[in-house]
C-alpha cells in the first residue's frame, strides 16, 4: 500500500469532480486518509498509482509520494545547567510579559507528563499518527513543551503563560509523514496560532507542506522551524521555506556546532539560539540535556511568542506576495535589528535571538 499526495484545483469540499473522483479512488481500493481545508490537498492510501487510476481527470493539479521527515534532536548529553532561558535574557523580557495573549502550536512527538507542566494553559490536540493514541512515546514532544511553557520552581519556560496545544504528527521514532506535517499546520490554523513550532525536517522537498507554510503565513501566524542536524551545506525542509523562520543551534559561548546545517547567505538560517546540552523536560519526570537544532527552534519559537504577546498588531500582516508585508517578513526585520550579532551570518543568520530586545521593541506600537 503507498500513500500518495494529490494537489487539486479547489479543496476537496470545493471540487466540481469531487464524486467522481472519490469514486474512481474507491474503485482502486483506495481510500482517502486527509483532506485539506485550508490547503487543496488530499492524501490518499492505494496499491496502485493514482497517476494511472485518476488519470484524465479534470481537476487534478500534481501529486507526490508522501516523503517522511524526522524530529532534529541529537543523542541525549551529560546532564548540565539550564543556561538557555538567561542567553537569550528571558527573564528580563518576563519583566514586560510572560506570554499571556499569544497562542503556539508544537507539532511533534505527544505529550508526556511532568509535574512542571502542571499549570500550563495546554491543549492536547489531534493526533495524526496512527496507532499511538496521542502518547510521547519518544520524548521529544515533552522536551519542546518543557523549553516552552514549563512552570517549575527552577525550571520556567521561556513563554510560561502562552496558550499552547500539542499536535503529534512524529511517531515513536520521531519520524512522521508529510501529509502527516500539513495536517498538523491545518490544525494549527484552526486553533488561530500565532507560532506554530516545528523541530522538524528533512532533506525531500513537499509541494503539499509548502503550500500550508503559505497558508500559514497568509494568517499572519509564524512557523518556527530547525535548521538541521547534519551540518550539510542546505538546510533541512521545510526549514528552507520562505515563509519559515529557520533556526540554527549555538553553544553557551555563541559557537555554532558542526551539527547544525546553514546554507550561503540569505538562504541560510535566520537566526540562532541555544541548542548544545540544554536541560530540559523528560517525558516520564525529571530532567535530560540534549543537543539539536530542535532545541534552539523551541528557545526561538518561546521568545517570538513573547514578541506576539505584547504585538498583536503582527497577526494583520496577511500579504504573502513577494516583497510584501507578510508576518515573516515583519518578524525577519525584527531579528535582523535586535538579535545579538555572531560571526558568520551562513551559520548563524542575524546572530543570537534576545527575547528582551523584541518584547521592548516599540516600532509598531
Amino acid at each position: 500500500m503507498g500513500t500518495w499526495n494529490i494537489h487539486l484545483e479547489a479543496p476537496l469540499q470545493e471540487c466540481e469532480q469531487r464524486a467522481a473522483l472519490l469514486a474512481r479512488i474507491g474503485q482502486a481500493g483506495g481510500h482517502v486518509a486527509f483532506v485539506g481545508t485550508h490547503i487543496a490537498w488530499i492524501t490518499v492510501e492505494m496499491e496502485r498509482n493514482p497517476a494511472e487510476v485518476l488519470a484524465g481527470m479534470r481537476g487534478i493539479v500534481d501529486l507526490e509520494t508522501d516523503g517522511a521527515c524526522m524530529q532534529a534532536t541529537t543523542v541525549a548529553a551529560d546532564r548540565d545547567l539550564n543556561w538557555a532561558a538567561t542567553m537569550v535574557d528571558a527573564a528580563m523580557a518576563h519583566e514586560v510579559t510572560r506570554g499571556a495573549g499569544a497562542t503556539i502550536t508544537v507539532l511533534d512527538t505527544g505529550l508526556g507528563q511532568h509535574p512542571d507542566l502542571d499549570g500550563a494553559r495546554i491543549m492536547v490536540g489531534p493526533d495524526m499518527v496512527p496507532n499511538e493514541r496521542g502518547q510521547d512515546l519518544h520524548g521529544h514532544g515533552t522536551a519542546i513543551m518543557g523549553l516552552l511553557v514549563a512552570q517549575g520552581r527552577d525550571y520556567i519556560g521561556i513563554a510560561p503563560e502562552a496558550n499552547i496545544m500539542m499536535v503529534k504528527v512524529l511517531d515513536r521514532h520521531g519520524k512522521g509523514l508529510w501529509s502527516w506535517i500539513a495536517a498538523g499546520i491545518e490544525k494549527a490554523l484552526d486553533a488561530n496560532s500565532d507560532v506554530v513550532v516545528m523541530a522538524l525536517g528533512g532533506h525531500e522537498h513537499s509541494l503539499m507542506v509548502a503550500d500550508a507554510m503559505r497558508a500559514l503565513a497568509s494568517s499572519g501566524a509564524i512557523a518556527v522551524v530547525a535548521a538541521g542536524n547534519d551540518g550539510s551545506r542546505q538546510l533541512d525542509f521545510p526549514g528552507a521555506s520562505p515563509f519559515a523562520i529557520t533556526v540554527a543551534a549555538v553553544d553557551r559561548n555563541g559557537r555554532v556546532p558542526r551539527f547544525s546545517s546553514w546554507a550561503p547567505w540569505p538562504e541560510g538560517p535566520d537566526v540562532a539560539a541555544p541548542g548544545v546540552q540544554v536541560q530540559t523536560l523528560a517525558r516520564h519526570g525529571g530532567y535530560s540535556t540534549m543537543s539539536g537544532t530542535s532545541l534552539a527552534c523551541a528557545v526561538a519559537g518561546g521568545c517570538l511568542a513573547l514578541l506576539y504577546s505584547v504585538e498583536r498588531s503582527i497577526r494583520s500582516l496577511h500579504n504573502t506576495t513577494p516583497g510584501k508585508d507578510v508576518a515573516v517578513v515583519e518578524v525577519r526585520r525584527r531579528l535582523r535589528d535586535l538579535s545579538i550579532p555572531l560571526a558568520g551570518p551562513n551559520r548563524a543568520g542575524y546572530g543570537l535571538i534576545n527575547a528582551n530586545n523584541l518584547v521592548r521593541d516599540r516600532r509598531m506600537r
